[in-house]
């Protein structure tokens, strides 16, 4: 991650309380790139998803399983990008590995 990417995640409340949660979800969301905005020549690719993961990290306690997981992330890309969200089981996978991350997670705190 470059200075530039930390200057930017310094925006986002939820990086600065739980930074390791944050970038785990963020790297979930890049690797998926679910609307396609993490092209190659995209100077912010690998931080391009922080506003999104800035509000999915308040709502994960709306979450009691996989399909809540899914149907929050994909409430989310709706609301930050409209129709390139696509439909909602492009999200399976990404829900599937947040619910992982938070599982494993809690399990170690």
């Amino acid at each position: 991650m470059t200075d530039q990417d930390k200057e930017r995640l310094k925006r986002c409340p939820f990086w600065l309380e739980q930074p390791e949660r944050f970038e785990a979800v963020l790297r979930i969301l890049y690797g998926y790139d679910p609307v396609g905005v993490c092209f190659p020549d995209n100077p912010r690719r690998s931080t391009e998803y922080a506003p999104e993961v800035n509000t999915i990290l308040p709502r994960l306690k709306e979450a009691a399983a996989v399909a809540d997981m899914r149907r929050v992330v994909y409430e989310e890309f709706v609301r930050w990008f409209d129709a390139s969200a696509k439909n909602i089981e492009r999200y399976d996978w990404i829900a599937a590995d947040i619910w992982e991350l938070l599982v494993s997670s809690s399990q170690t705190a």
